[in-house]
């Protein structure tokens, strides 16, 4: 960290003296460093440049001492001295994040950069890896899934709910139009590790090891952002059928009245469009077949049949409102997406609330930007049971994120894991998080319930 235009030392609290200083500035690390936390895949995440700093700092000022998660919290996050990583998961969670950011960082803008700066998996200490070979030149390719990448603080479906639902529409559309222009391709995001060995691993984690299956296919179903638009900007609630009717979009689009508007909504649809939420969880679920050993496919919501939910192994992102192949696994679940009537918002039902628990979970919209989302994992068999599903049923794409970060993380908390590793064959387990947001950015969970249900 930085305080009053002069670095910290090596332990977060001492200056750095002037030999000190002269080590990192004439060391090719922090070069590197400094123009990954200056690149535009960090400019807007200043705790994730904050912790990227420390970690290559004390790896160039202090290499033979270990770097603890206390230590970034402390340091790099300005967690108090009481600070418990068992009662707060944000080092892990930005530590996920970071290493997402560094192999956009290294695939784009950094391309060219040799070494490439990597944080292992269980280590907090960063390496830098001599590429093999040079980078080949990007070239134009045609591919089936745009990514429309809203700017961060302002997601997609963070509208309060007093503005009207054309200027919420015109807004999104902008969003979409914007991420167009980016040209952000699902396709061409990488594993996490590209540059670790393709080879297979044992993980501590049951749903790794039920998904990542060796032999297995992953099929990583994508969200439709486009229909998550014309649901909202319609005022409609579009089922499974409604979605694969050959008729779709226009039985919606009937019963708008403006030409102009019906003619825009409509060229939304003929774009595969989804968020940058979405292919983070598919570059991480690519980083887990790439270590296990397996093929994951990223798959388009639109472009899906009921059949094909019949075998192979899904990881489903989305609720109902950009994903509705989650309707598919309704009847299993405890923890149920729905519109709510009066504001034709989004929120969960609670179909048996235990004590403690309430019937219903909605957004919630605090001050200085920060919100309180829910999503609802669920690991459950395929239509034959012959495979299995994970489904990441947030209300919002952050919280699908989150949900991802924690289920598919190298291990489980104790509570999780227990469950997980317990639960009989071909039953469903419900992990239902309460999640924070400040700035359309993750910034802690906590669990609401945890169900197990066999079928």
């Amino acid at each position: 960290m930085q305080k009053h235009g002069k670095w910290e030392g090596v332990d977060g609290t001492s200056p750095l003296s002037k030999a000190q200083e002269a080590s990192l500035q004439t060391d090719p690390r922090w070069g590197l460093a400094q123009r990954i936390a200056h690149s535009p895949v960090l400019a807007r995440a200043s705790q994730l440049q904050g912790i990227l700093l420390f970690l290559v700092r004390q790896t160039i000022l202090n290499p033979d001492e270990p770097i603890l998660e206390m230590h970034i919290a402390r340091h790099a996050l300005s967690r108090k001295e009481d600070f418990n990583p068992l009662d707060d998961n944000i080092v892990r969670v930005q530590m996920t994040r970071l290493r997402k950011r560094l192999s956009l960082y290294f695939s784009g803008e950094g391309r060219g950069e040799d070494p490439v700066l990597i944080i292992e998996l269980g280590s907090y200490r960063p390496t830098f890896v001599e590429r093999s070979e040079p980078e080949a030149p990007a070239e134009s390719q045609p591919h089936s899934t745009e990514v429309a990448a809203p700017p961060a603080e302002v997601p997609l479906h963070q509208e309060k709910s007093s503005r009207s639902r054309l200027a919420r529409y015109g807004w999104a559309v902008a969003l979409v139009l914007a991420g167009l222009l980016l040209g952000i391709i699902v396709d061409h995001l990488p594993g996490l590790d590209r540059y670790r060995r393709a080879e297979p691993l044992s993980v501590n984690n049951p749903v790794v090891r039920q998904l990542f299956t060796p032999n297995a296919v992953v099929n990583v179903v994508l969200a439709d952002s486009s229909l998550a638009i014309l649901q909202d900007a319609t005022n409609t609630d579009l089922s499974t059928a409604d979605y694969i009717n050959p008729a779709y979009p226009d039985n919606i689009l009937a019963s708008v009245p403006d030409p102009a508007v019906r003619t825009t909504l409509k060229s939304l649809t003929y774009h595969s469009l989804t968020s940058l939420n979405d292919a983070d969880v598919a570059a991480l679920s690519s980083h887990w077949a790439t270590l296990r050993g397996v093929h994951a496919v990223n798959r388009y919501a639109r472009l899906m049949h009921v059949r094909d939910f019949r075998e192979g192994n899904f990881i489903i992102v989305g609720s109902k409102g950009a994903n509705p192949w989650t309707e598919l696994f309704t009847k299993n679940l405890n923890f149920v997406v729905e519109r709510d009537q009066a504001t034709h918002a989004l929120r969960f039902r609670n179909r048996n609330p235990r004590p403690g628990e309430t019937a219903t979970y909605s957004l919630a919209f605090g001050d200085n930007d920060t919100t309180v989302n829910y999503v609802d994992i669920a690991i459950l068999p395929n239509l034959t049971g012959t495979g299995t599903v994970l489904l990441l049923n947030g209300l919002w794409m952050e919280a699908n994120e989150a949900a991802a970060d924690l289920i598919l993380a190298p291990e489980l908390p104790p509570v999780l894991y227990k469950t997980l590793a317990s639960a009989p064959a071909g039953s469903t387990t419900e992990i239902f998080l309460r999640v924070h947001n400040t700035g359309g950015a993750q910034n802690g969970w906590e669990i609401v319930s945890i169900r197990s249900t066999p079928h």
